[in-house]
């Protein structure tokens, strides 16, 4: 742990990876991602103990839906992303 908070750097998966529609079909077959709900988020924090109110820091990589799709579960956790990813996703 860092001496300011526990930091998540955000994964390649969303809330709604665990829906085996959610990467549609074409997807889906060429790269047959795990959409068994053990890979959530909160669900991979508890395996460590902890829970998404544990985490302080949330570091975004980038803001494509498959990253950032998971910031919505850590409500109370401060959200750290590039100015220019910021930037980016208001203007493409």
């Amino acid at each position: 742990m860092h001496p300011k908070g526990t930091c998540c750097l955000t994964r390649a998966t969303t809330q709604n990876s665990t829906d085996p529609s959610y990467w549609g079909p074409g997807f889906s077959k060429a790269l047959n991602p795990v959409v068994t709900p053990d890979i959530a988020i909160d669900a991979q924090l508890g395996k460590i103990g902890l829970k998404p109110d544990d985490i302080k820091y949330v570091v975004v990589g980038h803001l494509h839906l498959d990253h950032g799709g998971n910031v919505g579960k850590f409500p109370n956790s401060t959200l750290v992303v590039q100015k220019d990813e910021i930037r980016q996703c208001f203007l493409a």
